[in-house]
């Protein structure tokens, strides 16, 4: 039965996890197109950069998109239990962390181009630029 358990469980965390894609994300952004910068700022936090570049303004957001996946690794643990699925332990791993934590941040950069305070497009850059398209 656990077995059973785990086994759903694990096709239903990697049948989520392939549902983003770069065009759900490109479609999320595509969304912001037309939207005051209140708006962008207030669905996507605030920006990282505001500048302007060859007499244009933009917004930048650094680190958007799917996080790089968990690290897997050697590990250490022990635990106690006396019933199928129950018990008390403790565990460690990955014994090799990486340098950003348990979950890297994704690379995932946008920049928006702003006219008269309103998104006019927008550009992606970088690795992880995943979403699940918007419904």
């Amino acid at each position: 039965m656990a077995r059973r358990i785990f086994g759903m469980a694990l096709l239903l965390a990697l049948g989520a996890a392939g549902c983003a894609t770069q065009a759900g994300f490109d479609a999320r952004m595509q969304a912001l197109v037309g939207q005051p910068t209140s708006v962008l700022a207030e669905r996507l936090g605030p920006p990282t950069a505001d500048f302007v570049a060859d007499g244009r303004r933009y917004l930048l957001w650094t680190d958007l998109g799917t996080p790089a996946p968990a690290t897997i690794g050697p590990g250490a643990g022990f635990g106690l239990g006396g019933a199928p699925l129950s018990g008390q332990g403790i565990a460690s791993g990955p014994l090799m962390p990486n340098r950003t934590g348990s979950r890297p941040m994704s690379s995932c950069a946008v920049r928006f181009e702003i006219m008269d305070d309103r998104a006019v497009g927008f550009l992606t850059e970088g690795a992880g630029c995943d979403a699940v398209p918007p419904r």
